[in-house]
């Protein structure tokens, strides 16, 4: 199960949730032994970045495009669609969609506060939030499906910019492996000071 939904009104961030999306499984293990990417916030941020790299790198073919990295205050300076944005971010590892739920739009308001402090010239602030259940233990391939489905289901009634998930159904399990049984998908949710209305479906 992989989605999105998006502000209109936030210029380029469509084009980039969904590159995160499909970008996920170049953060897959060798072998399931291997860290999960969600495991380091520093490899978790590194997801966004490059799925902003390659935003950039489709939409100016001709032209040498230097890697979106990392600021010294952890934060990203991007430009999507002729927008400047300073992004900070939170990461959470929620055991439960009412947890998520509780939490979600405090870690938002933090990131977007950060990111505020951090923007420079005419950046618009946006904060990101990376969602990653963590469940009990080894669970079952059902109990997992059943599990994001109700992330997923929650992710509607928090107020932000917009959101992605990537939660492998089964017979994704091959192609995406930068999860495992403990952490089975992710979210991303955006926040930016430009917000009209929350986004629902």
């Amino acid at each position: 199960m992989h989605g999105l939904r998006c502000d209109p009104t936030l210029l380029g961030w469509t084009r980039l949730l969904d590159e995160w999306v499909v970008g996920l499984t170049r953060y897959n293990r060798n072998a399931a032994s291997d860290p999960v990417c969600w495991e380091d916030h520093g490899r978790t941020l590194a997801t966004l970045a490059d799925a902003a790299t390659r935003v950039r790198s489709f939409a100016y073919r001709e032209a040498d495009i230097e890697p979106t990295l990392p600021l010294e205050d952890a934060t990203l300076s991007l430009e999507l669609q002729g927008r400047k944005y300073r992004v900070a971010a939170e990461q959470h590892w929620p055991s439960t969609p009412d947890a998520m739920a509780a939490s979600a739009t405090g870690w938002l308001e933090e990131a977007q506060a950060r990111a505020r402090d951090a923007a420079v010239d005419d950046e618009l602030a946006a904060g990101v939030l990376f969602i990653t259940p963590r469940l009990a233990g080894s669970c079952p391939a059902d109990a997992r499906f059943a599990a994001a489905d109700t992330f997923i289901g929650a992710s509607r009634s928090i107020r932000c910019s917009g959101c992605a998930f990537s939660f492998p159904d089964a017979h994704e399990l091959v192609r995406y492996r930068y999860g495992n049984s403990e952490h089975p998908g992710a979210l991303l949710f955006v926040w930016s000071t430009l917000d009209a209305a929350p986004v629902s479906t």
